[in-house]
């Protein structure tokens, strides 16, 4: 995950944001926050493909990716406006000078 003063909001946009598919220049074109890809596996095999709907109003916006039997692999947008401990925690990091623009964990499988 990286931070980005302006994450697109072509299909995603914050819970009081709205979508600009169009670009129109009248409106935002993007909000500031986290993107990035996300990968897990699933503990039982599905045998159809995985639904990113499962994150529905929680504040997490799933964009291109897709999955196999056991292992699923998306884009991830997490917009300020939907995580305020998130910016209130960048706020202390910049205070103390320890401000983390990305985070990686693990090791990718599903986007090599």
């Amino acid at each position: 995950m990286k931070y980005e003063k302006k994450v697109g909001n072509c299909h995603h946009c914050p819970f009081n944001g709205y979508t600009n598919w169009f670009r129109d220049s009248s409106k935002e074109t993007s909000y500031p926050g986290f993107y990035g890809r996300i990968e897990f596996v699933n503990n039982i095999v599905i045998n159809r493909m995985f639904s990113g709907n499962i994150f529905k109003n929680t504040g997490i916006n799933l964009g291109s990716g897709g999955a196999t039997p056991d292992r699923n692999g998306y884009e991830v947008f997490l917009f300020d406006a939907d995580w305020p401990g998130i910016v209130k925690e960048r706020v202390f990091d910049i205070l103390r000078d320890e401000l983390v623009q990305e985070f990686t964990y693990g090791i990718p499988n599903y986007f090599r």
